[in-house]
């Protein structure tokens, strides 16, 4: 299944091309278990936006 999104801000051509060129990679079962374990590990600190901004989308 390949899937894909257009990424916002690009603005020159060699930038789109150079994304497009990422369609054209194929992750093994194996990539995606050692993407998987190391997005595991990784520690979220913090939040995502300051309070006073968080609560202005009803978080």
């Amino acid at each position: 299944m390949r899937s894909w999104s257009a990424r916002r801000g690009t603005t020159k051509l060699h930038r789109l091309e150079e994304n497009l060129g990422a369609l054209d990679i194929e992750l093994t079962t194996g990539d995606l278990r050692r993407i998987e374990e190391a997005a595991a590990n990784i520690r979220i600190q913090g939040e995502r936006l300051p309070e006073q901004l968080q609560s202005r989308f009803g978080r």
